[in-house]
């Protein structure tokens, strides 16, 4: 046997043996699956033989689809790395940048003529090196190089770099090969969704891509980068695994296996202390059940998910809670103890679990635990629904992702919805969860409200809007405000997750609320479609793939006349369709299917597992025979588009009917032209906070009686004292000698990446028209965005891009109404920094 030697030499590290690969490069395939413009997956045609071990991944190779060198004359032959033979020269120092179109799951190598010391790679999801994956490669034999940033070699990879050195012994040197290795799970793509709006489509598609993704071995993983949590997490799980039930053959085995190893009532699992991950969890079981028709298995996870229902059964109310979400609707995170809005939301989502695993366990032969749990869901539902101390409805209380969970927990009736809508719902400025973890289960209730057309236009908004700067997956947070100052290909504040498959819900809702395609018995032996009536998307192709129905497809296309829709339906299990009885303002007129009128034969179905109460009253069932079912739908003949067109809109957010047009409550004010000026003159005359300004880093205020200034969650964050200076305008003026030397402290961290923010809070203890500003000053290279919020967390105002403050940069907002106001400052180039805040009365 060869010994192995590695040592580091001159930068690379040298591995005396050939180089191996940890997958089989991909076989048994054959490139016969359709074409999808819409998929960023590159192997969305490719379908593996039937025998194809799942237990294993494969991996292909890429070329790069773009490369540049910097200085231009540092890197030549470069349009041999996108095709032909490969014949790079390396004349001198420099950077060598690549671009590989759609993320992968992927590592890269590369050979050359000769070895290469003091070459450095790096690889990112975005347009800059990822922060500390910029390494020596590791050199094999034959001058083979790879990059390897952990033990399981693969990152979520766009882009890549390759940087010489400048030494004194340089030799110019050839690259003769560079390839993109990429891993991939061999499992077909069996589920498929093709409407009439392109951007939609994308939604599904990349929602599919990023679950497959994230596929490993015999777990789905929480994030596809490495930063330290690339683990199956229980709650993550739950999208990710209904976006894959909705797309892939073989899913349902790889679900099972992650449900053993999530187990959170058996084993400890990572972050099994967030107390709704669990309940998630659960969720999914519930899922796999309805999918695999599994008995024996999903009865394995009867008394995990009866531990874990009783847990927040028991402290139903409490503020134990210790994380909800990314938003700050939700209290941002770690939050214990946590807000109202999260305890509120945790409430439903509690109902939620216990009521669909009443509705799963009795399927299963168990009525006397799903009559306990009914009843649980009762007595709960009954709390939820107490008016408030002010003998306000119940809902009032609750702002938008807690009543969400509680009318996708059916907490909330049907009356209800018309008010619930128009006090939380009908803005798009605000209708945005912070993550689209989180806008899944909005998305959702708008759903579950029969709201299809504000939920499109909710999913360009909070999801589609992201292909203007990304291709692959979607983001681990998002929102739309960063595009009015992103590129495509940049940087992100706070640095998220490029490919977290927590945000692929709309793969699973897609499938389940527009297409409609349910259950009514477990594997789909009996179905239920539930199709809804879009006037902004009128049409629809999707199929699953079932284990009993077989292929369930459902085709919608609204007719030339408004108001009249067919349906199609083929599979090989028979059911019952739910029309809506009202569309566009018009009631339903008549239903026909395969020609025969059945306006009036109803179906006497009672049991109806996957719909809701709402939709059973909303909603007239007609019977479907297994073969195929053509129903012809029409509301008359004087119903009439009801969705405006969409507006214009400068600054901000899009405009996506039928929500109204957005509109802020402040536009906020930044001010980075102004330089050498005394803060004194402009700002603060009412108070200040200027953070770490003493030269041992404490600070200096002076508060209104009206105002006071704080930290959210404390003062955690450090403070440094800059320095002290009699001229750079960067620095503040001392208040108590102005015409003296001018000082500097500052809030912060030298890099910002991954961290969410500074988070200052304005509280106004009374009614006054005010300015609250926020000054952030930094070295050259460190760049920031403002969220700026009410203390409830609503955003009321654009999201400001910082690029420069070597001068200081003042962002300002006029508050005419009432409350406070918080300033989330995330970093994005460089470092995170706050310096001071200045209070003014408006009137003054």
């Amino acid at each position: 046997m060869k010994r192995v030697a590695a040592v580091l030499m001159l930068g690379t590290v040298i591995v005396a043996k050939p180089i191996s690969e940890p997958w089989k490069e991909m076989h048994s395939y054959s490139k016969s699956g359709p074409r999808v413009p819409e998929s960023p997956d590159p192997l969305v045609q490719y379908r593996w033989d039937a025998d194809s071990d799942l237990t294993s991944l494969q991996y292909y190779k890429t070329r790069p689809i773009a490369a540049t060198s910097d200085p231009s004359d540092a890197f030549t032959g470069l349009e041999s790395l996108v095709s032909g033979t490969v014949n790079v020269t390396c004349h001198k120092p420099g950077k060598l940048f690549l671009e590989f179109g759609t993320e992968r799951a992927s590592w890269i190598e590369w050979t050359t003529n000769t070895s290469t010391p003091n070459v450095l790679a790096a690889i990112s999801e975005y347009n800059q090196p990822y922060t500390h994956k910029t390494i020596p490669p590791t050199n094999y034999d034959n001058n083979t190089y790879r990059l390897e940033t952990n033990s399981e070699l693969y990152e979520g990879v766009r882009y890549a770099w390759v940087f010489q050195e400048d030494t004194a012994d340089f030799k110019p040197w050839r690259m003769t090969s560079f390839d993109l290795l990429s891993q991939i799970k061999p499992v077909n793509y069996t589920g498929s969704y093709n409407s009439s709006d392109e951007t939609i489509n994308k939604i599904w598609y990349t929602g599919a891509y990023a679950s497959r993704l994230n596929m490993n071995v015999d777990y789905f993983c929480s994030i596809l980068i490495d930063r330290g949590d690339r683990v199956a997490i229980q709650g993550d799980g739950h999208p990710t695994m209904a976006a894959a039930l909705a797309a892939f053959s073989g899913s349902e085995d790889l679900v099972y296996v992650e449900l053993n190893a999530t187990d959170s009532a058996e084993h400890p699992v990572v972050d099994q202390e967030i107390m709704a991950y669990p309940l998630y969890w659960t969720m999914t079981a519930n899922d796999y059940y309805w999918a695999s028709k599994n008995v024996s298995g999903y009865t394995r996870f009867r008394s995990s998910i009866e531990k874990i229902v009783n847990a927040r059964v028991q402290d139903f109310g409490t503020d134990h809670l210790i994380w909800m979400g990314w938003d700050d609707r939700v209290d941002n995170g770690w939050c214990e103890p946590c807000n109202k809005e999260a305890t509120l939301a945790l409430q439903g989502l509690v109902v939620k679990a216990a009521n669909d695993f009443s509705k799963a366990i009795e399927n299963a032969g168990d009525n006397s635990t799903a009559k306990k749990y009914s009843h649980i869901v009762a007595n709960l539902t009954s709390i939820m629904r107490k008016d408030t101390p002010e003998g306000k409805p119940w809902y009032t209380a609750h702002g938008l992702h807690a009543v969400s969970n509680a009318i996708n927990a059916g907490v909330a009736k049907s009356s209800e919805y018309e008010a619930i809508f128009k006090q939380v719902f009908n803005d798009s400025v605000t209708i945005c969860s912070w993550s689209p973890f989180n806008s899944y289960y909005i998305l959702q209730a708008l759903g579950n409200m029969g709201k299809m057309d504000y939920a499109m236009a909710m999913m360009r908004l909070c999801w589609g809007e992201l292909f203007e700067l990304n291709e692959g997956c979607f983001w681990e947070l998002y929102s739309p405000e960063w595009n009015s100052f992103m590129e495509f290909g940049g940087k992100a504040p706070t640095r998220p997750s490029y490919c977290h498959p927590w945000s692929d819900g709309p793969t699973h809702f897609l499938t389940w609320f527009h297409a409609g395609i349910r259950h009514l018995q477990p594997g789909h032996s009996e179905i239920a479609i539930v199709p809804s009536f879009s006037e902004t998307n009128p049409s629809v192709d999707a199929k699953v793939l079932t284990k009993f129905g077989g292929e369930v497809r459902v085709v919608i296309n609204q007719n030339k006349q408004h108001g009249h829709w067919t349906v199609s339906v083929t599979a090989g299990a028979p059911g019952v369709i739910a029309i809506p009885v009202s569309y566009s303002g018009c009631d339903l007129d008549t239903v026909s299917i395969n020609g025969l009128d059945v306006s009036g034969m109803l179906s006497t179905r009672t049991y109806l597992p996957s719909l809701t109460a709402h939709e059973i009253s909303t909603r007239k069932l007609f019977e479907i025979t297994a073969g195929s079912n053509t129903i012809m739908v029409s509301y008359g003949t004087s119903c009439s588009p009801s969705v405006p067109k969409a507006e214009l809109v400068e600054g901000g957010i899009p405009h996506f009917p039928p929500f109204p047009v957005p509109k802020y409550h402040n536009k906020g004010h930044l001010d980075t032209t102004t330089t050498g000026f005394n803060w004194m003159d402009h700002y603060g005359k009412s108070g200040y906070y200027l953070y770490a300004y003493n030269r041992d880093g404490t600070d200096v205020m002076k508060m209104p009686s009206w105002a006071n200034v704080s930290l959210y969650f404390g003062d955690a964050m450090p403070r440094t004292f800059v320095g002290a200076t009699l001229n750079d305008p960067m620095y503040l003026q001392d208040p108590e000698d102005p015409e003296g030397e001018r000082k500097l402290g500052m809030l912060g961290v030298p890099l910002s990446d991954g961290q969410q923010g500074i988070v200052v809070d304005v509280n106004v203890t009374k009614s006054v028209n005010y300015r609250a500003t926020v000054y952030i000053a930094a070295e050259s290279g460190n760049s920031s965005a403002i969220r700026t919020m009410d203390l409830l967390g609503n955003l009321i105002a654009p999201t400001p891009f910082v690029p420069d403050s070597t001068r200081g940069a003042y962002y300002s907002i006029n508050k005419t109404d009432t409350g406070g106001v918080r300033f989330r400052v995330m970093g994005v180039d460089g470092g995170l920094f706050v310096s001071a805040v200045f209070l003014d009365l408006l009137d003054d």
